[in-house]
């Protein structure tokens, strides 16, 4: 029970409960000892306020939860149906042809 407690986090948005375990953990994980990480959440057009900064490298940073949400993106769903098949080709590529793409 202590290595699931170490291997498993409970991350709650408002809506819904996502769990994150590791593979040992998970026929041990009990939801009482997970721990419960909100999610930072954003919306689309305060990405420009300077004000935000601040949340955002809280959220993100060694101390934050590292989960940050971006809400009300214009389009969305067009682009994930653009993107989406995209990352599965780049996932399917050599190691470094996939290094070369990501890093131009």
């Amino acid at each position: 029970a202590a290595q699931a407690r170490n291997n498993c986090r409970r991350v709650r948005d408002g809506r819904f409960f996502f769990f994150l375990i590791s593979a040992t953990a998970k026929m041990e994980m009990k939801m009482e000892e997970c721990e419960v990480i909100d999610l930072y959440e954003l919306h689309y057009s305060d990405l420009s306020s300077s004000t935000k900064v601040d949340s955002i490298m809280e959220a993100l940073g060694a101390n934050g939860p590292g989960l940050l949400a971006v809400t009300g993106i214009p389009n969305s769903s067009n682009l994930r149906s653009y993107l989406l098949p995209l990352a599965r080709n780049l996932s399917l590529l050599d190691r470094l042809t996939r290094n070369r793409i990501l890093k131009d």
